[in-house]
């Protein structure tokens, strides 16, 4: 059975928890996106704190993947979408800010690195919500497929490396066992 990514801890605390921290920090309005069963994980479990910049939302179309969520976060939040998976704990906030002021002549701003292109750790606009939606009811569920429909900025590499030199923003953290490895 596949592990859940909501209860997988990072320095004693769930993965989710770590992330909106460091994002309430900042001042940020966290949306939470995901599965009516895991919703109701959270909320049984206590886990999302109590918070007026907190929203937990469920998936407006479920089984659809991350394009699903992408969708469902920028129904929502009628505005830019920072977009971030939970098990992407390394994100670098001067990486999230950059991607944020790029966004504003971009309909999304991508990381983009050797490995391929971050589509969990972007900016979406809210022009993206009908591309989208599109390829949700053509059941394409694959993110970079609505690329070609929408105005792209791929943010190179070499630019993403003056902000984060290792690329530790894009480590994947799947497991509880690939958590540990990266705590010692």
């Amino acid at each position: 059975m596949k592990e859940n990514k909501l209860f997988i801890t990072y320095h004693g605390l769930p993965l989710i928890i770590f992330q909106i921290e460091r994002f309430l920090a900042d001042n940020y309005f966290v949306q939470v996106v995901c599965s009516s069963e895991n919703k109701e994980l959270l909320l049984q479990k206590g886990i999302i704190p109590d918070s007026p910049w907190i929203s937990i939302c469920t998936d407006l179309i479920e089984d659809c993947g991350p394009l699903g969520a992408i969708y469902t976060a920028l129904y929502y939040a009628k505005t830019t979408s920072l977009v971030l998976a939970i098990d992407l704990p390394f994100v670098k906030p001067e990486l999230t800010d950059k991607l944020l002021e790029l966004s504003p002549s971009y309909d999304a701003v991508i990381p983009c690195t050797s490995k391929g292109m971050e589509p969990l750790c972007a900016c979406y606009q809210n022009s993206c919500l009908a591309p989208i939606r599109q390829q949700l009811d053509e059941k394409k569920y694959k993110v970079s497929s609505m690329y070609e429909k929408i105005k792209v900025l791929c943010f190179k590499e070499e630019e993403i490396k003056v902000i984060d030199p290792e690329l530790s923003s894009f480590i994947n953290l799947n497991t509880q066992e690939d958590v540990n490895k990266w705590i010692r």
